[in-house]
């Protein structure tokens, strides 16, 4: 799944044009972007044969504003309880990550959510599918 990480809102839609423009069906539209949500309700809108999502989402509020601005699903890089208590209200998916294999099956044993498993490397982390 591509993920949208630029740094403003202009850059974020030309990106996600190319994106589409390549039959890509499943974006993830990062909460670091200036004007985030204003990319997920433009995109959601013009673009609803995409399926949006908005990540990292940490806090109830920021899953209360992803589903506000049309995401279909929300991405965590750790457990989160409490949005997932939030998101579950709505019926939006949550994806949760971790990087012990205890923190991967705890969301993956979850009927909820899915789990990713995030791996540390030089340059920072990136992320598999948890298996």
């Amino acid at each position: 799944m591509p993920v949208v990480r630029v740094r403003n809102a202009d850059a974020a839609l030309g990106l996600v044009d190319r994106l589409a423009t390549a039959c890509l069906d499943v974006i993830e539209i990062t909460t670091t972007i200036d004007g985030w949500d204003h990319v997920l309700r433009t995109t959601a809108e013009t673009r609803p044969d995409i399926c949006f999502g908005a990540g990292p989402v940490t806090t109830p509020r920021l899953a209360r504003q992803a589903v506000a601005a049309g995401a279909r699903f929300c991405v965590s890089p750790c457990l989160v309880p409490d949005v997932r208590a939030e998101l579950s209200v709505t019926g939006t998916p949550l994806i949760e990550g971790g990087t012990t294999p205890t923190e991967v099956l705890g969301a993956a044993q979850r009927s909820d959510s899915a789990a990713r498993k995030l791996f540390a490397g030089t340059d920072g982390p990136s992320t598999s599918p948890a298996t």
